[in-house]
């Protein structure tokens, strides 16, 4: 479907994007979309309040998912 990753993968990406650094802009071009998908993007809203920019495109018949990080961080790693 001329997508950077699979349906099988895109929510485990989706959920990486979402976990990442507020400072960082994550963008995922995913091909084609699922419902699982679509109701992955709306739990990882819900759950993280991280809003999914997206964008398709009909050219190449992708999907372009954008978003800021929630900045979450491992509170239990050992500082040295």
């Amino acid at each position: 479907y001329g997508g950077a990753l699979d349906t099988a993968t895109a929510p485990l990406v989706l959920l990486f994007a979402c976990l990442c650094d507020e400072a960082h802009v994550s963008r995922v071009r995913v091909g084609r979309l699922t419902p699982y998908t679509v109701q992955y993007v709306r739990h990882l809203r819900d759950f993280f309040g991280v809003t999914f920019k997206i964008r398709t495109d009909d050219a190449t018949r992708t999907t372009l998912f954008t978003c800021a990080g929630a900045s979450l961080r491992n509170t239990a790693k050992a500082v040295k």
